[in-house]
């Protein structure tokens, strides 16, 4: 039989010894998961390894093969163009040549047609009415008519009178028109000796008019005051324009003007007596009424000695005009 002390240190014996075993178990299973982990360590390295030699070998067959899919491409290239020489391969390489020619001048055409279409449009203005046109006459003859002579001044003495009467107000003229009653009460009412001295400022007014408008028909050229009058005739008898009597531009320097043959008749049968009576009584506006009558019912025969007066006179005319030169200065 053991004594307690025995029996206590066997237990001591026994539990040293059962934890040295189980730590020695401890240490065997550390050593072994070590192992095991180095070994996968270990492995995991060699797989990385593996695929990073993988990939270089994949890289390198990808980038030997790119050469290889170009040179074989440039080789198939250089395999087909000895191909398009031939004739029978050549000829739709030619055939897409010639479907792209047209396809430009299909475009140079689509471009030129609406230049066609603009130089229609223009060509197909539309025309000028009648009073367009007969407006645009009156323009261009008022203009050739050269209505730019100097303003006259009063050329009469009641004139005169309306004119110092009205030229210190500034009246609208309804309002002038309205104070012309007054104004003429009070011409009437003048003395005899305020009478005189505007007949006298009136012959001052037709000198200085006269010298005005010499100096004005001088300033412009023989030719242009021709055709100036010609624009006024044309205006009066075509537009009854003015519509007051005609005014022409006097020159000394243009040759008189050829008369017509009914003036000549005019002339003829004033000269001829035969309506005296006629003037006496009934006027001479009686008289060239009945004048123009009886040229209306002349025949042919009967005015041809009339007609030839007026070429006669008109050949002067035209021979005193080309040698006077009025072109020029």
């Amino acid at each position: 039989m053991l004594t307690s002390i025995g029996r206590a240190a066997t237990r001591r014996l026994a539990v040293t010894a059962s934890r040295r075993a189980a730590v020695t178990q401890v240490r065997v299973a550390a050593c072994g998961l070590g192992q095991q982990l180095n070994l996968s360590q270990s492995s995991l390295n060699r797989a990385k390894g593996y695929a990073s030699a993988a990939q270089t070998k994949t890289v390198a067959k990808t980038t030997a093969a790119k050469p290889k899919k170009t040179t074989a491409a440039k080789t198939t290239t250089k395999a087909k163009a000895p191909a398009k020489g031939v004739k029978a391969k050549a000829k739709p390489a030619t055939k897409t040549k010639a479907k792209a020619k047209p396809a430009t001048k299909a475009k140079s055409k689509s471009k030129a047609k609406p230049a066609v279409k603009a130089k229609a449009k223009k060509s197909r203005a539309k025309p000028l009415s009648e009073a367009a046109k007969e407006r645009l006459e009156r323009k261009q003859l008022k203009q050739a008519a050269n209505y730019t002579e100097p303003p006259s001044l009063a050329n009469s003495a009641w004139k005169a009178y309306v004119v110092e009467q009205t030229k210190a107000r500034t009246q609208s003229p309804s309002d002038l028109r309205g104070n012309m009653a007054e104004i003429s009460a009070a011409w009437k009412s003048l003395p005899a000796s305020e009478i005189r001295r505007f007949e006298q400022l009136v012959e001052q007014n037709k000198q200085a008019n006269a010298a005005a408008y010499k100096a004005w028909v001088e300033s412009q050229k023989p030719a242009d005051i021709i055709l100036a009058n010609n624009a006024r005739y044309m205006l009066k008898r075509k537009y009854n324009i003015p519509k007051c009597q005609l005014k022409v531009i006097t020159d000394d320097r243009l040759p008189k003007r050829p008369t017509t043959a009914y003036l000549h008749f005019t002339k003829a049968r004033w000269t001829s007596g035969d309506y005296s009576d006629l003037l006496s009584t009934a006027g001479a506006k009686q008289v060239m009424t009945k004048i123009g009558s009886e040229w209306k019912t002349l025949s042919e025969a009967e005015k041809k000695p009339y007609i030839d007066l007026a070429k006669v006179d008109y050949e002067r005319y035209s021979n005193e005009v080309s040698f006077n030169d009025p072109g020029k200065d």
